[in-house]
């Protein structure tokens, strides 16, 4: 969904065909329903009226007209930088309130991690409804171990993947990865990611979240699956936090790789509920 939106930013003003959003998309030509969730699913997003559209019109079996104006600006990411260049991550720690305390979660996440620390990969699936305080927990997870930006290894290892996050890098940086990401496809991006993951996670434990997994398209559902059934040592913690009441396809595909893991023991459970002190 990510890409589709930052395709219609690139492309505003004119009718963008069908086709040409499944090469730049997919990389490849998938089913036209595929195309339409996620039209469907990023207008949901933008909360657009599809009767009276202000983002996106739909033109009837040829494409769609991103109707917004779209102005570029100078963009600045504010962020520690480390003697190696590298970005680093400083989660802000956020407090749960006094009603709850998710303290076992919390110890079971570091259990989790201390097991990927040993070379051994682990995922996790977070369970919960809305506002239960799952981010608050990766948070406070996050800050108790420890995390560093990749952009220096994502631009060596994995550049279809840095294209994702253009707002990272300068103008010449930016056209400098134009050159190597000249041809996309979903395969490409399936393997960078793979190497990438597993190469990062070689020597120093890596911590993979995916928050608010109801909403993620199967690419990346599949990608943290395939994460899992390699069999390589790698000190690699997966976390998928979704809310499994949401009516979403995501829901439906995270529940069967789940089941699938579970049953090989590849991965493990926890489901947050609502507790009080």
């Amino acid at each position: 969904m990510y890409r589709l939106l930052l395709y219609f930013l690139c492309h505003a003003g004119r009718l963008i065909f069908h086709e040409e959003l499944f090469d730049a998309i997919w990389g490849r030509i998938v089913d036209d329903s595929a195309l339409r969730l996620t039209v469907n699913s990023l207008c949901n997003a933008l909360h657009d009226d599809s009767k009276s559209p202000r983002y996106i019109s739909t033109v009837s079996r040829r494409g769609y007209h991103f109707l917004a104006t779209v102005t570029v600006t100078a963009c600045y990411l504010i962020a520690e930088m480390s003697e190696t260049n590298l970005l680093s991550y400083s989660p802000k720690i956020r407090k749960f309130s006094d009603c709850f305390e998710y303290t076992n979660e919390l110890t079971d996440l570091q259990e989790a991690f201390q097991k990927a620390s040993n070379g051994e990969r682990h995922l996790v699936f977070l369970n919960g409804e809305q506002g239960i305080g799952k981010t608050a927990l990766l948070d406070t997870f996050l800050a108790n171990s420890y995390g560093k930006s990749v952009i220096y290894r994502l631009n060596q290892l994995a550049p279809t993947w840095l294209y994702q996050i253009l707002t990272v890098l300068s103008p010449d940086e930016i056209a400098v990865l134009l050159t190597k990401v000249a041809h996309i496809n979903t395969g490409r991006m399936v393997r960078e990611g793979v190497h990438f993951f597993e190469t990062l996670s070689n020597n120093t434990p890596l911590i993979l979240i995916l928050d608010n997994a109801h909403w993620s398209d199967d690419f990346t559902l599949d990608l943290f699956g395939f994460l899992m059934f390699r069999c390589s040592v790698a000190n690699l913690l997966i976390i998928i936090s979704y809310r499994s009441c949401e009516n979403e396809p995501a829901v439906r595909r995270i529940e069967q790789i789940r089941a699938e893991l579970l049953t090989r023991g590849l991965c493990q459970e926890l489901r947050m509920q609502k507790r009080c002190s």
